[in-house]
This record gives C-alpha cells, sequence and structure tokens, in this order.
C-alpha cells in the first residue's frame, strides 16, 4: 500500500512539474500581464465592458466598438481605460444608447478634465443638464453637439466666477427643468448663475433662488404687485401663458425636490390630457398629487402639491424673465423692492443679478463659450503631462493587446491544470501540500 501511494505522489509531483513548465513557457514573452498593473487593467476594463453591455444590452460589435474608442481615447486623455469604460456606464445608466455615448464620450472626459471632476460627476452633471434644458439628443451628432455645449456653458462660467463645475450642476439641478420649459436656454441660464456666482450665491442657492423668481412671476403677490405698480412695471408684459406642459416637464422638476415620479410618466400624461382637469389647476394639482404620493409614502401630500402647482403654473408660460431683470434694474429698483417682488431670502440673492452686467454676462457666455471645455482640456495635459499620460496608456493598451491574442486565456487554462495537479497531489497524500507550502 505504502509503494502505491509513493507511485501516486510521484504521478502527480510529475504532473504538476509538466504543469509548471508549461505555465513557465506559455508565460515568457508577456512577463508583464503577471504583474499586478497588467492583470488588473485587463481585468477591469472587462469587468466595466461587462457592466456597460448589461446597463445597455448592446451587441457584442457595438461594445467592441465603444471599447476601441475608449482605447484611443486612453492616448488622449489621463484616464485608464477602465475609467473611460465606467464613464460610458454611467452615460448608458443615465438613458444614453449605443449611438448618444458614442457621441458623447469624448466631452465628458473633456469636461472631468476641464472641471477637475471625476468621471463619474462629470457624466452626472453633463446627462442632467442635457435632460433638465431638454437639449437634442436623438442622434450621434445631436448628441454630441448637445453635450458640448453643455460642458462648453458649464465650463466657461465656473472658470469666470466664484463657482466650479460642480456647483454649476447643482445650479442647474434646481432651476434647470422650469427654465427650459419657460423658455429659457441653456446659455441664459448660465449667464445668470455667473453674474450670482461673484457675489458668493452658487449651488443650489442660486438654483433656488432663480426657480423661485419663475414661480413668482407666473404667481404674483399682493407685496409683489404693490412693488411693480410703484415702478410702473406690468407683469403681463413678462408672462406669457399657453405653454404646453409635458409629463416629462412634470418629473424634471420634481427631481430637483427629490421626488422621482418617472414611474408615473403614462399617469401623468393621462391626467394632462384629461379635458375635464384642462383648465382646472387646483383639479390638475390634486389629480397629480394623488397619483404621484398614493399612501403618502413618497413625502408629505401639501409640500407635493405646492411643488406641483409651481410646476404646473411656471412650466406652462413664457417668461422673459431677462427682460424683466433688466426693466427692474432701468427703474432703479432697490432693495426693498426686490424683497417685496421676490420675497426677502430670495430677494436677497437676486439683486446680485441686478447689480451686477447680466446682459454683459450673457454675451460674454455667447461669444466664448463654445470651445472652452476642448482648449481648457488641452491646457491641461500640455508638457509632461500629456507625455506621462501617453506612456500609460501605452502601456495599458499592450497588456489589453497581449490579453486580446489569447494570452490570458492560455494562462488561465495553464492555472486550471495546475490546480488540478494539486488537487490530485493532495489527494494522493493529504500532507503533502501542506508540508511544500510551509516549505
Amino acid at each position: 500500500a505504502l509503494h502505491g501511494m509513493n507511485r501516486d505522489v510521484t504521478r502527480a509531483t510529475r504532473s504538476l512539474q509538466r504543469n509548471v513548465g508549461r505555465m513557465q513557457s506559455g508565460l515568457t514573452m508577456p512577463t508583464g500581464l503577471a504583474t499586478w498593473f497588467g492583470a488588473r487593467s485587463v481585468y477591469d476594463f472587462e469587468e466595466t465592458s461587462n457592466a456597460l453591455q448589461a446597463v445597455t444590452m448592446m451587441t457584442g460589435e457595438q461594445r467592441k466598438e465603444i471599447q476601441g474608442l475608449a482605447k484611443d481615447l486612453n492616448e488622449l486623455f489621463p484616464f485608464t481605460n477602465a475609467e473611460i469604460m465606467s464613464a460610458a456606464f454611467e452615460l448608458g445608466r443615465a438613458g444614453f444608447k449605443y449611438d448618444q455615448i458614442v457621441g458623447t464620450l469624448k466631452d465628458t472626459l473633456n469636461l472631468a478634465l476641464a472641471g477637475d471632476i471625476d468621471l463619474q460627476q462629470s457624466a452626472d452633471i453633463a446627462t442632467n443638464v442635457l435632460t433638465a434644458m431638454r437639449l437634442p439628443m436623438k442622434t450621434t451628432e445631436q448628441a454630441a453637439e448637445s453635450l458640448r455645449r453643455v460642458n462648453d456653458a458649464l465650463s466657461y462660467a465656473a472658470s469666470n466666477s466664484n463657482t466650479d463645475v460642480r456647483l454649476m450642476g447643482e445650479t442647474f439641478k434646481y432651476v434647470g427643468p422650469m427654465a427650459a420649459a419657460a423658455g429659457l436656454s441653456l446659455e441664459q441660464v448660465a449667464a445668470a448663475s455667473m453674474t450670482m456666482a461673484r457675489n458668493a450665491i452658487r449651488g443650489s442657492e442660486a438654483g433656488v433662488a432663480m426657480r423661485s423668481a419663475l414661480v413668482r412671476m407666473v404667481r404674483p403677490t399682493g407685496p409683489m404687485l404693490s412693488a411693480l405698480s410703484r415702478l410702473n412695471v406690468n407683469i403681463d408684459d413678462f408672462v406669457k401663458g399657453g405653454r404646453q406642459i409635458s409629463a416629462q416637464d412634470i418629473i424634471n422638476s420634481l427631481m430637483a425636490d427629490g421626488v422621482d415620479a418617472s414611474g408615473f410618466a403614462s399617469q401623468i400624461e393621462a391626467a394632462l390630457k384629461d379635458p375635464k382637469l384642462k383648465n382646472s389647476l387646483s383639479g390638475l394639482t390634486a389629480r397629480l398629487t394623488e397619483v404621484i404620493a398614493g399612501d403618502g409614502s413618497i413625502m408629505d401630500k401639501s409640500v407635493l402639491a405646492a411643488a406641483i402647482t409651481d410646476t404646473l403654473t411656471a412650466a406652462g408660460s413664457e417668461i422673459d424673465f431677462y427682460g424683466f431683470l433688466q426693466v427692474l434694474r432701468e427703474k432703479g429698483a432697490d432693495v426693498g423692492d426686490v424683497a417685496r417682488i421676490f420675497d426677502a431670502r430670495q430677494g436677497s440673492r437676486l439683486i446680485t443679478i441686478l447689480a451686477g452686467d447680466l446682459l454683459g454676462d450673457l454675451e460674454m457666455v455667447q461669444a466664448n463659450a463654445p470651445g472652452a471645455t476642448d482648449t481648457m482640456a488641452k491646457i491641461r495635459m500640455q508638457g509632461v503631462v500629456g507625455d506621462w499620460a501617453a506612456l500609460v496608456a501605452a502601456t495599458e493598451n499592450l497588456f489589453l493587446a497581449i490579453a486580446d491574442a489569447g494570452v490570458l486565456k492560455t494562462a488561465t487554462e495553464l492555472i486550471k491544470s495546475l490546480t488540478a495537479g494539486l488537487k490530485s497531489m493532495a489527494e494522493a497524500s493529504p500532507t503533502l501540500p501542506k508540508l511544500g507550502t510551509y516549505t
């Protein structure tokens, strides 16, 4: 019996030696694949690619196309292939399809580099603003042009005032949906944000103030009308009703209040088209509140109803926000007037727009923002920074090329063989692998 056991151990040992020899021979050329950097680069790239394909359900061919695009972009930006694919994943998770991801991926990297933010934030901010401002994105070209426009407005405004891209994203989060529905352009919102940011009113503060102003213009209070009468200003000259409201307007606006009503899109659309509710703001508000709040678990019904009413009134109007503010400035509206027109809290924030050069800032954004993100990103990649990024990219792409050549699969099969050899040895003599490991 002892002789038979020794024979089994000898056979298992020889098998193990052969497998180790085969592994060493198979991995002599691409020894870098065995390094942590190489192996991790390959693994992370495949993992993020899997996640992208799973969330978008794109074809295998489309996946390869985006992987190829990621490798090309890897040579231009200080981001790894896996990080670039993660940005593509964020775009996909935001609802972007294959063509839209291809059209916007480079500009997402540009915004991250120019705005000094991570790729996940870049994708999240850009897609949120793009969606909120209802810019066209059906085709690759439309998506690319729209996102480039968003990035340029954010980057230029952030670099020319006391704010940053992340805070600009917060501003648009609160005012974007309602501003777009009320007829304001991306550049108008960016310029107003820039003017306010120079006076330290930025982020959510700026967004909430502008949103409040739009609501107040379509639902003026007694004190507001009195102040405007004293200034000889007629609010009806700046607010025109009759805009068609969509379910998406409601959903986007409520999202800024932390309410995700996307699951009720069809029910919201049905309520908006109900002829019995068409001319009844209170009735429509009550119906939408009931649909979205349900059992009241989402948020307090009275708070939700107020948010819906604000959305319905502001989004259903064409608002000349810039014209109104310009007239207030020309009429010499003081702090007290502004406080009565917009309320004390928001008035103290909006007075910064009257004190600043809003029209001048708008002209600056319109004239200088186009191309700003790309220019800023290229400046950040000058000199040794770009050279180092190119070196890292070349090294990483070498490992991916090695893996694509089948070496990774070969290594996997060899490791499986090695594992089988160890298992066979353990079965022949359980103590031998343990002693070998200790040794």
